[in-house]
């Protein structure tokens, strides 16, 4: 069957002219009311209203989300974590957790990611600025709620192997990756030896990290460490690392 044309159609009929409204009164053979405009704009049907907008999207609502699961770990450890507590803290529905992640550990793993903090490390100049870069986004990375939530997944490791095994792998493998190509590009250009040790390296650097953080959070005066303050520190460090004079030139 051929599909109709023109006006009862619904559509504009581009085959040829439209028939002639006729006008009828009310009554036996009335015009039924097909939703079609007055003469002028035959052919088309009035617009459907549009749809009332919705609750607008809160595009800040995943690292909201994401800081109250760094506190609740933190504070809590994983027997008091879940979707509810979370929620509770980050001042949400239940639902929008639901329909962003899978289970509460995916939720974890993400909040933990320090991913984004690696992207702010310089990609190029020497080694030495490139481990300043390293030690001072630790030290923003650490010095807050995920820094305890850090602290909380070590020490909750051997009670809860898995939930570990799937922070190290997921968390900790892709960073010592990056950390251990920015020693590997040192010794590349001969800026390090080349029977520089870079976990030794490393663990220096992290350390000094750690022990600032753990510091830092017992003595006020060290609790807000600015960022100049936290250049200035790495910078003394690495320098003593490298056994370079702490004269020498520095991108920051």
């Amino acid at each position: 069957m051929r599909p109709p044309r023109g006006i009862y159609c619904g559509i504009a009929c581009s085959t040829g002219p439209s028939p002639p409204v006729i006008a009828r009164g009310k009554g036996e053979g009335a015009m039924p009311d097909t939703g079609l405009v007055s003469a002028g704009r035959e052919g088309t049907r009035e617009p459907a209203a549009a749809p009332k907008a919705g609750r607008p999207r809160d595009p800040g609502i995943e690292e909201r989300v994401c800081e109250a699961a760094r506190a609740v770990f933190a504070d809590d450890g994983w027997a008091g974590f879940g979707f509810n507590q979370v929620a509770r803290r980050a001042g949400v529905g239940k639902n929008a957790l639901y329909l962003r992640w899978n289970s509460p550990q995916d939720l974890l793993l993400q909040a933990l990611d320090i991913a984004p903090a690696w992207d702010k490390i310089v990609r190029s100049g020497s080694v030495r600025n490139q481990l300043i870069d390293f030690g001072v986004t630790m030290l923003d990375a650490y010095m807050g709620p995920r820094g305890m939530a850090v602290l909380r997944m070590f020490i909750e490791a051997n009670v809860r192997p898995e939930l570990f095994e799937a922070y190290w792998r997921s968390v900790v493998e892709p960073s010592l990756d990056r950390a251990r190509n920015i020693v590997l590009a040192g010794i590349d250009r001969g800026e390090l030896p080349v029977d520089t040790d870079y976990g030794d390296l490393l663990d220096l650097v992290h350390g000094a990290v750690v022990s600032r953080v753990l510091v830092g959070r017992h003595d006020r005066r060290r609790k807000n460490v600015s960022r100049a303050e936290a250049v200035e520190y790495m910078t003394r460090i690495v320098d003593r690392i490298l056994c370079t004079p702490t004269g020498v030139t520095s991108t920051h």
